[in-house]
């Protein structure tokens, strides 16, 4: 598993965590404003500190990403939280095909070696 962070160019790949593979094309087509929606959150949320990781598979040809966690700076915080020198986590996803599969600990992993 490769765990990294994701640029804002490469939104596509959260927005595509968000709605399992499984789900038959014309769902995915009626979620595409809610997704664009929350590419431009994301990016707005950048500037002020989120950052993204996604846990990929090793190198395969179609890399579908694993999972997902995002943090910010805790005083960004989209809840009504006090802390200095923390961060907050706002969401932690993994696509159910690899649910218990060491993706979420790797995730925690990483996070504590930042």
């Amino acid at each position: 598993m490769r765990i990294r962070e994701t640029s804002s160019e490469e939104l596509d790949y959260v927005t595509a965590i968000c709605l399992d593979p499984s789900v038959p094309p014309k769902w995915r087509e009626a979620m595409k404003p809610a997704m664009d929606a929350r590419k431009q959150w994301l990016k707005a949320m950048m500037l002020k500190g989120l950052q993204i990781t996604v846990a990929f598979r090793e190198a395969t040809r179609r890399n579908f990403p694993k999972g997902l966690i995002e943090y910010i700076p805790i005083e960004f915080a989209p809840e009504p939280v006090k802390s200095e020198k923390s961060l907050f986590i706002d969401c932690v996803w993994v696509v159910p095909p690899y649910w218990h599969r060491g993706v979420g600990r790797a995730f925690w992993k990483d996070l504590l070696k930042r």
